[in-house]
């Protein structure tokens, strides 16, 4: 196996690994938002900000291997992916690449499937609070007698069960 091939499929091995701890990441992401454990969601995201860099940084190595791959095949393609890559090699140099680029594949799926939970969960609580500012603001008025700076409110007419029989 040329030593081109042996360098992406240990790149596609690394990123494999670094999805594994992202995806275990996110699952604890989902568990503190769950919880409404702010210190774990912190935690969580810098964790997850930091493994996001590094998956970043492994494939601009895979780019670039699979450009040299490419320049070394005389293919005028930028990037030639690695499905592209495996069609052109003989049968025992591909079965591998396709197997751990599925695998990552299947990573990546469940990872996608994770974030997507993580972001109903979190636009879930952000209208939550969304509808506490509101209420809050809604509140104040409805109840104030007063303007700024002590002055009564004229307008104001009390809402409570007294006025209401009286």
């Amino acid at each position: 196996m040329d030593k081109k091939i042996t360098d992406l499929i240990a790149i596609l091995r690394k990123e494999c690994e670094t999805h594994d701890t992202l995806i275990e990441v996110a699952t604890a992401m989902n568990t503190a938002l769950r919880e409404n454990d702010t210190g774990a969601i912190q935690r969580n995201s810098v964790q997850y900000d930091e493994t996001t860099c590094a998956i970043e940084n492994l494939e601009e190595q895979r780019l670039q291997l699979c450009d040299s791959i490419g320049r070394g095949l005389k293919k005028q393609r930028r990037h030639l992916n690695c499905a592209a890559i495996a069609d052109i090699l003989p049968p025992q140099d591909a079965g591998p690449l396709r197997k751990i680029r599925q695998e990552l594949k299947d990573k990546i799926n469940t990872l996608t499937k994770i974030n997507t939970s993580n972001q109903v969960l979190l636009e879930d609580a952000l209208a939550g609070i969304a509808r506490a500012v509101k209420l809050l603001a809604n509140e104040k008025r409805k109840y104030s007698g007063y303007r700024r700076f002590g002055a009564k409110d004229p307008e104001f007419v009390p809402k409570n069960i007294v006025n209401k029989v009286a």
